[in-house]
């Protein structure tokens, strides 16, 4: 006989199979002797249906006919005898029997290996049980408050609504044991056995559970509230709407396991800054955390490669360096979260909220993003790919008409341009304040680029110095072109031949700009320096906005002749050139 809920585990692993409700048990003869018990040899003929106390015969009365009905033999259909299995003593020998001592009890289990132990209700506050067969005994409602049972056995025993308060369970097998509501409020469990063991609804607050195996529990609905389940084995533990909060997860095993709803926080968020769970070397591979509560949770380093995080609440959760490649992370509140360093290969984030999320140096290569609310979101140096989606981007909050982008980093510009009228006016003023010294500046002639900057500030000018001499990471064209358009007017020293390079060929004639060469000479001031060549037919090509070049003697030279020689003409060539931008074509009609 197979019962739902069970089956899976009692064919893989071929265990005995009970069902444990109210005021009903079902019992099925083992296929192997349990722990420390002899396996018991069944009798043959009339007395094995007598050792059953007409159980098969109230079994066959009760069965449904193909009509569904129940078959008339005489034999009322009552819920609490129907399920009972092989009758037991009566209640109070047991628990007497079981006052005498672990030994007596255990060579009793031993020679009445049929009998179920019957301990409903029964008192046992403080009991020393170690070491005590416990097996398949039916403890439901008992009190084992402070009881010591560790080293028993308690092989499919149903505990359920039983009060194990501090009770000391170390090392005790509890595989398949019902524990349905059981309180175990700080009660020891470290190494415990509760392998497909029913916790539903169980109380676990502050328990000992280091190293217990876990493998295939049903723990939902159970409260694990500062439970310590370090390096606990919890695979394929199912953990519904489960409460963990400030649970110690550290080193524990979740792969495959099933965290639907999981509160990992408090219900109240004010709690949230001061007390985290710890899931330090925690590993969540492919386990399920959908609408799990993880608010404001450290998350750091974590393996969740593969998990399914879809609906999941990690607002102002810290994921730094969090592993999370091909995790399914749809629809997920990731509001103020720390993603820096996160991993997020082929991750798929699709609708997911990361306003005001911090994604620095983040890996989305071919993560999809489609979708996604990246209203105020920091993005630097995030690594992408072209197998990377980003589509449908929203940058604008919920109470602002939509407004999207295909690209993550380049959302942060947008918005600021069509929302921010500070960097519009950002902008305008560095065009009509901003100067471009260009250079090759070395630690020699730094005093000349220290000097220049300094009485350009004195005349209210906004100095952008690009010095040739620093490391390129870009191309130089590139970045002299985004410098240059938002110049009023360019100031290039070209002292040294190697300063100014070809890239400027093709970067001045893009832009009306004035470009004022300077050159510093040898002392008498011979002009005896000349320029680089190319300058000449730059000089040439564009002649209404590159001036000749100045030769200096010295700097304070330069200095002096500071506004006649080069802020003077620079401002009359800008005016020229301002002007004809504002020219309009005119045709002519013959």
């Amino acid at each position: 006989m197979l019962l739902k809920g069970r089956r899976i585990a009692a064919l893989f692993w071929r265990m005995p199979v009970k069902r444990c409700e109210q005021g009903a048990t079902i019992m099925i003869e083992p296929k192997r002797r349990a722990q420390n018990t002899a396996r018991p040899k069944r009798p043959t003929g009339k007395p094995w249906v007598a050792a059953l106390g007409g159980y098969a015969e109230r079994a066959r009365a009760t069965r449904p006919n193909r009509r569904g009905k129940r078959a008339a033999a005489g034999v009322e259909a009552d819920e609490t005898t129907r399920h009972e299995g092989p009758k037991p003593t009566p209640r109070g020998t047991h628990v007497e029997l079981l006052q005498q001592g672990v030994d007596v009890w255990n060579d009793w289990r031993t020679k009445e290996r049929s009998i179920s132990p019957d301990l409903r209700g029964a008192d046992l506050h403080k009991a020393e049980l170690f070491g005590a067969n416990l097996a398949q005994a039916d403890l439901r409602g008992a009190s084992l408050i402070e009881a010591n049972l560790s080293a028993s056995s308690l092989f499919q025993a149903n505990i359920s609504e039983v009060d194990l308060t501090k009770a000391n369970l170390m090392q005790v097998d509890l595989r398949g044991a019902c524990l349905r509501k059981a309180n175990l409020s700080g009660a020891n469990l470290m190494g415990a056995s509760l392998f497909f063991a029913d916790l539903k609804r169980a109380t676990l607050k502050w328990a000992n559970l280091i190293e217990a195996d876990l493998r295939g529990a049903d723990l939902s609905g159970a409260d694990l509230s500062n439970a310590r389940l370090f390096h606990a084995n919890l695979s394929q533990a199912t953990l519904k709407r489960t409460q963990l909060f400030e649970a110690d997860l550290g080193g524990a095993n979740l792969s495959w396991a099933d965290l639907s709803g999981a509160y990992f926080m408090p219900a109240n968020p004010l709690r949230v800054r001061r007390s985290r769970p710890n899931l330090e070397d925690a590993s969540f591979y492919a386990a399920k955390l959908t609408e799990a509560y993880l608010i404001g949770a450290d998350l750091n380093g974590i393996d969740l490669r593969m998990a399914d995080l879809s609906g999941a609440k990690l607002s102002g959760a810290s994921l730094f360096g969090t592993i999370l490649d091909e995790a399914q992370l749809r629809k997920v509140d990731l509001t103020r979260a720390d993603l820096s360093g996160a991993n997020l290969v082929k991750a798929d984030l699709s609708r997911a909220n990361l306003s005001r999320a911090v994604l620095v140096e983040t890996n989305l290569v071919g993560a999809t993003l489609t979708g996604c609310n990246i209203y105020g979101v920091s993005a630097w140096n995030v690594k992408r790919s072209e197998g990377t989606r980003q589509l449908d981007l929203i940058i604008t909050p919920y109470n602002e008409p939509e407004v999207t982008v295909d690209d993550i980093e380049v959302a942060q510009l947008v918005y600021l341009l069509l929302h921010n009228e500070k960097i519009r006016d950002v902008i305008d003023t560095v065009g009509k304040r901003g100067v471009l010294l260009l250079g090759r500046f070395t630690e020699g002639r730094i005093a000349v680029l220290e000097r220049l900057r300094e009485e350009l500030r004195r005349r209210n000018y906004l100095p952008i110095v690009f010095n040739f001499d620093k490391p390129r990471t870009k191309t130089l064209a590139e970045t002299v072109r985004v410098l240059a358009g938002l110049s009023r007017f360019v100031i290039a020293d070209i002292t040294d031949p190697k300063s100014v390079p070809a890239e400027l060929q093709t970067t001045v004639p893009q832009f009306m700009v004035p470009f004022l060469p300077i050159i510093e000479g040898k002392k008498g001031g011979k002009k005896n320096q000349k320029p680089y060549s190319l300058l000449e037919s730059l000089w040439i090509e564009c002649k209404e906005r590159v001036f000749e070049p100045l030769w200096y003697s010295s700097l304070d030279a330069l200095v002096e002749a500071f506004d006649e020689k080069i802020i003077k003409r620079a401002e009359v060539r800008f005016a020229e050139l301002l002007a004809r931008k504002a020219e309009k074509m005119k045709g002519e009609y013959v």
